[in-house]
């Protein structure tokens, strides 16, 4: 299985087999995955739409939103085999979890919140 990493933290970039395939994306396309990358699970469309077609009557914002989930489809098949990277339906979308994607967002995230539930007294105690 191909190995699809998101680095938003720096410079953006998407890495698939590290390899870097963000250059083929709409800059719509790379903001859209930056956001389902660090929102865990599904996301309405109509606030995806609202949030990145802002100044778009909402009919143009979800016409935008097909286009580039179309786009963003065609560069997951043209680089990838066998992998369904996006979730989708009349409503929703989201970053398929069982594709097997890192993003550096979600892990730090992860973290932070390990360490805020940290049982000992003193956390730079901590082995």
């Amino acid at each position: 299985m191909a190995g699809l990493s998101f680095f938003l933290f720096g410079s953006y970039q998407i890495l698939l087999d590290k390899g870097e395939f963000t250059s083929f994306m709409p800059v719509k396309g790379r903001a859209l995955l930056a956001y389902l990358v660090r929102e865990h699970g599904p996301q309405r469309r109509d606030k995806l739409a609202g949030l990145l077609w802002p100044d778009c009557s909402e009919s143009q914002a979800h016409h935008n939103l097909s286009q580039t989930v179309y786009a963003l489809r065609r560069v997951f098949a043209q680089n990838m085999e066998n992998t369904e990277w996006l979730r989708l339906d009349a409503h929703e979308i989201e970053l398929n979890p069982e594709a097997g994607f890192w993003g550096d967002v979600a892990e730090f995230a992860d973290l932070v919140e390990v360490c805020e539930h940290h049982s000992h007294p003193k956390i730079n105690a901590c082995p």
